[in-house]
């Protein structure tokens, strides 16, 4: 995991300047859930491309936006299912999600699964 800082944590600007307080790159769905615990509003998450199979995220309460978007948007990174719950201020840009049953899914009745949650949002990504 890469953690490219924009600037110091005492000068920290939200995402209404344009640019993400910090830029976390990824490469797994491990590196994901780990990006995701050090996030803060504003902050950028970037997916290499590739699968990233079934992505949970549960209690990531952000004060404002966390975006997590494709590093390469010709070649977006999926998910094979995606749950969020009581989550708020997360927004997805160029993420698709494939929905591909596994032994753990194989009962789901939907790719994107959103629970309890508010703030979640989904851009330029499929379904």
């Amino acid at each position: 995991m890469l953690l490219k800082k924009t600037g110091d944590d005492t000068k920290r600007v939200g995402k209404m300047t344009g640019f993400p307080v910090a830029t976390i790159d990824v490469s797994t769905s491990a590196q994901l859930t780990a990006a995701l615990s050090v996030a803060k509003g504003g902050d950028m998450i970037r997916l290499a491309s590739g699968n990233y199979g079934d992505v949970s995220i549960s209690g990531k309460v952000f004060a404002s936006d966390v975006t997590i978007t494709s590093k390469d948007p010709a070649h977006a990174a999926t998910f094979n299912t995606l749950t969020v719950k009581g989550s708020s201020n997360i927004d997805f840009v160029g993420v698709d999600v494939e929905f591909k049953p596994t032994m753990a899914t194989v009962s789901f009745s939907s790719a994107v699964m959103i629970d309890g949650s508010k703030g979640i949002e989904f851009t330029g990504g499929t379904v």
